[in-house]
């Protein structure tokens, strides 16, 4: 049925499962760059996240964000079956505890002895004593007596269930982490019935990638006009932030929580704690950050501080209108 549902989309909505980096897509990249167009390859950070690589053995932000959700599910089945599991055990060490400290045992000893004497010597006496001669009894008596037929047989459930348990449900988290994988086929066997359909599919993501760029370039400026009253009050009301601008000296330590990092003014990423630095303004009072990328996509121009008066109200919200 998923199988159906996805040739039918994949031949009437152009945009379904259209998010791979195809080798025709690096072709249509390679001539424009020959012809000295404007190219998508390499894809900027913003982009990455939106496109797989069908050839990348590491699986993509879309297929990891699946891959969570679905583990998240896994283990909370997971924690089901171990409290069952974790009862059972204390059910079983309760009742093994009852067995062993309930069982009493009861031992009764000693001997019975009749004997039926009759006195006389008459010929009824002789004939009464040869009757009853033998009622005569002697017996020694030891019987043990126990509660064990009354007491619970618990039964502990073998380590070799309990690792099939897992083992299953270890089987179970492969099947999602290669599935990551075996839904790119799914593309690849439509893409081979159907090359015309992939050509304008590639066509379609190339273009609209590519006029997305245009646009986010364009109205760049626009939005970082946008957030920097919004990330400059962040800053003023964060206290990990505040702390590392204003007492570096003593306060510098909170550099290893990511929460008292600098974000990148474009794109929101965090200042890492080690390796290469985000770009700084120059400008005295600027508190705004750019990380290496964005930094060359603006120009080498902090757009926070340069040339206020030229931005008006209208750009800003053309930007929003269009967002």
């Amino acid at each position: 049925m998923n199988a159906q549902t996805y040739h039918d989309k994949y031949l009437n909505e152009i945009e379904h499962d259209n998010v791979y980096v195809t080798s025709y897509f690096r072709k249509i990249d390679a001539r424009r760059k020959a012809r000295g167009s404007l190219t998508l390859l390499p894809l900027k950070k913003i982009e990455r996240s939106k496109f797989v690589d069908p050839y990348s053995p590491r699986p993509s932000k879309i297929e990891r964000v699946h891959l969570t959700g679905r583990t998240v599910k896994l283990v909370l089945e997971m924690i089901s079956v171990t409290t069952f599991i974790l009862l059972d055990r204390l059910f079983f060490e309760m009742l093994d505890l009852v067995r062993r400290h309930a069982y009493m045992e009861y031992t009764q000893a000693g001997h019975h002895d009749m004997v039926l004497e009759v006195r006389g010597i008459g010929m009824i006496a002789s004939l009464i004593r040869s009757v009853i001669r033998g009622f005569n009894v002697k017996r020694r008596v030891k019987t043990v007596v126990s509660n064990s037929a009354c007491l619970p047989r618990p039964s502990r459930v073998p380590d070799r269930l309990i690792l099939k348990i897992y083992s299953t449900y270890l089987g179970v988290w492969l099947l999602l982490f290669t599935a990551a994988y075996t839904q790119r086929l799914r593309r690849v066997i439509c893409s081979f019935f159907y090359r015309k359909r992939e050509k304008r599919r590639v066509l379609y993501l190339y273009n609209e990638s590519l006029r997305r760029r245009l646009g986010h370039a364009r109205f760049m400026r626009a939005k970082i006009r946008a957030l920097v009253r919004t990330r400059r009050l962040e800053y003023d009301m964060d206290p990990w932030i505040a702390l590392r601008l204003r007492w570096p000296m003593l306060c510098g330590w909170l550099a290893l929580f990511a929460r008292a990092r600098l974000k990148c003014l474009v794109c929101g990423e965090a200042e890492p704690r080690k390796g290469p630095q985000f770009r700084r303004c120059t400008t005295p009072g600027c508190p705004f950050v750019h990380c290496s990328e964005c930094w060359k996509d603006v120009g080498e121009l902090c757009y926070a501080c340069a040339d206020i008066g030229e931005t008006t109200d209208d750009d800003t919200d053309e930007y929003m209108t269009l967002r």
